[in-house]
């Protein structure tokens, strides 16, 4: 079967984990803001971003102690083979985990409809 558009453009053949990390400070701190109205715009960057190296992406809080078992435990199955017992989540801003193989060009788009060609550099910078 064919890969989807998009994906899978570098084969590094090693397994790619993006962590993103201070996911709290989608809550608090003087840029929280400028982050909760830019999240998806941001999100979808590093989404498709990582759709073409095949690699997981999670969003992770040492303070809130969110995802973090859920990094460790994608982390021994990714290297060791051990059950991973976490699924996909999108829909929650903060908590964010894609495994490798489940995103698509076609959720990462429905993140940012009204968005258009805005710059990413333009936008965050």
């Amino acid at each position: 079967m064919p890969l989807g558009e998009g994906v899978l453009k570098v084969n590094l053949g090693i397994p790619i984990v993006v962590v993103v990390t201070k996911a709290d400070l989608l809550h608090h701190g003087e840029k929280a803001k400028f982050l909760e109205e830019n999240l998806d715009f941001i999100q979808k960057h590093i989404r498709s971003y990582a759709l073409q190296y095949g690699a997981s992406v999670v969003f992770t809080s040492s303070v809130t102690n969110k995802n973090l078992d859920c990094m460790y435990q994608y982390l021994l199955y990714r290297l060791y083979n051990h059950p991973n017992m976490f699924k996909a989540e999108v829909l929650a801003r903060d908590n964010l985990f894609v495994p490798s193989g489940f995103d698509s060009l076609n959720l990462i788009n429905e993140l940012c409809k009204g968005d258009g060609d805005r710059d990413f550099e333009d936008t965050i910078m």
